[in-house]
């Protein structure tokens, strides 16, 4: 959300420009220690600037996640306890916020994300048992190239990245600052265009014609929306030093909707491997076991994007369809052997659901009733 003003870009453009001048004055590196003390000053005053009580409330959900951590580390007999009470504070602040309407919505900016990198906190101090330093967290959180929509990025690797001197050569320069121009040229002109197209497609006497204009045009919108500000957010941060996961991995070529997944919000899919489908299942699991865990996983990746009737059908929808993927053993197609018509034809299916799902993404029950009636009608 911060990509579409100037004040908030120039002021990225600043840091990453006092770096580059530094690394200029220093023989060809900056100490790890001044960035990190660069990233905190400009993490905190870049929160303030946008509200101070954005910054109050972070600053104490970070204290209580870094006590998580601790507490984990500290006692071991508890342990499991401490990571289970931790996880059930993250997700209850959340719904707190979802549920209690009155209460400051400024200060749910970017909560959803920050979420799941607290959780994967409590995950590295759980299973790795590796102290991570305060400051080091508290970076971590505050890291504003990703803050509000991601990539999520992973402790161990950010960690990793901190403790290194910044010395970006010429070429990741000029790649980075090429993938932001990119990014901002799919978020100010192209979803700019494809807005007012979608609307006027919307207001349409729809039928099965309309109905399918609306939700593709809409499933591209929602493509070079996110995967804009993903590519912005990946340049600033591999800007200032750091490894930052790939969001889109050509997910139109998806065979399946499983490899769809690996693909669509790949850091997403991956925290939910990661962080709960490692952990519900197990080796050598049936096929109902794997499709009953990714139909849970489904519907929580709904309910992460909001409390509502909506989300949830969105959640359920992709859910079946992974359940159907696993149970009838066509969760991927083998590029190399597939004919190429039988690939790129799975592809096109897999797409064509995609599209449709966006119906869940409307911005009430009456507009997706309304696509969906369309279908009936030619």
């Amino acid at each position: 959300m911060w990509y579409l003003n100037v004040s908030y870009i120039l002021a990225l453009c600043g840091l990453v420009l006092v770096l580059l001048a530094l690394m200029r004055v220093t023989s060809g590196s900056v100490n790890a220690w001044v960035r990190k003390l660069l990233l905190l000053v400009f993490g905190v005053g870049f929160l303030y600037a946008y509200d101070p009580a954005l910054l109050g409330f972070y600053l104490g959900y970070i204290a209580v996640n870094y006590l998580f951590t601790l507490a984990i580390l500290s006692v071991p007999r508890g342990k499991k306890t401490t990571f289970i009470a931790s996880i059930v504070f993250n997700v209850g602040v959340l719904t707190t916020f979802r549920l209690a309407h009155e209460l400051n919505l400024l200060l749910t900016v970017g909560l959803i994300y920050n979420l799941l990198k607290a959780i994967d906190a409590q995950y590295y101090a759980y299973y790795v048992e590796r102290r991570v330093a305060v400051l080091h967290f508290l970076l971590y959180m505050l890291f504003i190239p990703t803050f509000t929509s991601g990539p999520i990025l992973k402790l161990k690797d950010f960690d990793d990245d901190l403790g290194k001197a910044y010395k970006p050569d010429a070429a990741r320069v000029e790649v980075s600052t090429k993938r932001i121009i990119e990014g901002l040229f799919k978020k100010i002109v192209l979803v700019a265009l494809l807005w007012p197209l979608y609307n006027f497609l919307l207001a349409k006497d729809l039928n099965i014609g309309w109905s399918t204009l609306v939700l593709l045009t809409y499933y591209i919108l929602l493509y070079f929306d996110f995967s804009g500000y993903s590519d912005i957010a990946i340049g600033f941060g591999t800007l200032l030093g750091f490894r930052i996961p790939e969001n889109f991995k050509k997910p139109f070529s998806s065979p399946t909707f499983t490899v769809f997944w690996r693909n669509w919000h790949a850091s997403l899919g991956d925290w939910f491997r990661d962080h709960v489908f490692l952990v519900l299942s197990r080796r050598n699991m049936s096929r109902m076991v794997a499709g009953g865990v990714s139909l849970l996983i489904m519907i929580g990746v709904g309910l992460w994007h909001g409390f509502d009737w909506l989300f949830l059908g969105w959640g359920l929808y992709h859910g079946v369809l992974l359940l159907l993927e696993n149970l009838l053993n066509l969760t991927t197609v083998n590029k190399r052997k597939a004919h190429p018509a039988y690939y790129w034809s799975r592809a096109l299916v897999t797409n064509a659901g995609v599209a449709f799902g966006t119906i869940y993404f409307s911005k009430d029950l009456a507009t997706a009733g309304r696509i969906l009636h369309g279908f009936t009608h030619w």
